[in-house]
């Protein structure tokens, strides 16, 4: 087994999952503007999922053989435990909503069954909006086993080219949208047809994953940032400055890729340095923003929900309740659902030949 030398990237998750927690809050809570222009391109934490997602799994697997059965297997038992279960917990108010806005439920929820809702731009946000980027995933793992060589082969003598390639077809799809609008201006609230095919489609997506890929196979390599605090302190303080900047960057690429070398920058920082947010309560935290992320959306409305029959119009304190329930709840389902089904799903279709190392891969 290999000794956990990452767990400064599984306590990012969950910063990064918190920021999408109170990018969805904000709707219903208007905090002071700062505050406000930094939650709302709390959508942008996707992208840092994407990248570190590929990251990880070069990680874990390169250095391996494995099976593309095992490999599989391994990301069934990771992902469809909880992401069922928010389906579940999620069902009465997806349902509500849909028929709130005069439209039918079935058949356009039934996608998110196969993970199929984000290929499905009338379905992506249908049934648990936040599950759509677990669709995307879901294809990401389809490919990876056949594209972790290839990569690999190329980045080792290409890396530069590899990854420059990489952000730039993730940038151009939103980009061109961004410069025709088609559709009209667009913010974070826009719904139309081909906003939607931008933000979701995996396909255009792909290309964030491919960073992530890459950067796993250049550390692999051998490569560290040389001050990895310092770096890390500047990625930060970068991403602060874009995001609060009054020179607002086109909505669509900023959902997309547009900061794809600063998330891939932060993560090979963190990873260059051990001990950085080595914290058994950030590692807690981290291990658990699957389950935050899933599911944050029935808490906040369940939140709101109750809120409403207490008549409890507190938005700002509400906002912080329901965010802090998220997080409860998110550390009981990663303990009592997830773990324990994880464990039982690989004890029924993995191999012996394959086992894996505790926190990379559980954060995979």
């Amino acid at each position: 087994m290999r000794k956990n030398t990452l767990a400064g990237l599984t306590s990012i998750r969950f910063f990064a999952a918190i920021w999408v927690v109170f990018h969805h809050l904000r709707f219903d809570w208007k905090p002071p503007e700062l505050l406000d222009r930094f939650f709302d391109a709390g959508y942008s934490g996707v992208t840092l999922f994407f990248i570190l997602s590929g990251f990880i799994l070069s990680y874990n697997y390169l250095p391996r053989e494995f099976t593309v059965r095992d490999f599989w297997s391994a990301r069934m038992a990771r992902i469809l435990p909880v992401y069922f279960f928010a389906l579940l917990v999620s069902f009465p108010f997806s349902a509500g909503f849909a028929q709130m806005n005069g439209r039918s439920f079935f058949p356009g929820a039934l996608p998110a069954l196969f993970l199929m809702q984000a290929w499905i731009p009338t379905s992506a946000l249908t049934w648990n909006w936040p599950g759509w980027s677990l669709s995307v995933e879901a294809f990401f793992y389809l490919l990876f086993p056949f594209l972790l060589r290839p990569i690999a082969r190329l980045a080792k003598s290409h890396a530069a080219y590899v990854l420059g390639a990489a952000w730039l077809l993730s940038l151009i799809p939103s980009t061109l949208y961004a410069l025709a609008l088609p559709e009209g201006p667009v913010d974070t609230m826009s719904r139309s047809v081909g906003l939607t095919i931008i933000k979701f489609n995996p396909l255009l997506r792909l290309p964030e994953f491919l960073v992530g890929i890459a950067l796993g196979v250049l550390y692999l390599n051998g490569a560290r940032i040389p001050r990895p605090r310092l770096a890390a302190t500047g990625c930060v303080l970068a991403l602060v400055f874009i995001v609060l900047s009054p020179w607002r960057l086109p909505y669509p690429a900023m959902h997309n890729g547009l900061l794809a070398p600063i998330y891939g920058l932060l993560i090979v920082a963190v990873a260059s340095e051990p001990r950085m947010l080595a914290n058994p309560v950030l590692e807690l935290l981290g291990e658990s923003s699957y389950s935050l992320y899933l599911l944050h959306a029935s808490v906040i409305v369940g939140c709101g929900f109750a809120a409403g029959k207490l008549q409890w119009y507190g938005h700002g304190t509400l906002a912080l309740a329901s965010a802090a329930i998220a997080v409860a709840v998110s550390i009981a389902s990663y303990k009592i659902i997830e773990v324990p089904a994880r464990r039982f799903i690989r004890s029924r279709l993995m191999r012996d030949s394959l086992r894996f190392s505790n926190a990379p891969n559980r954060n995979a």
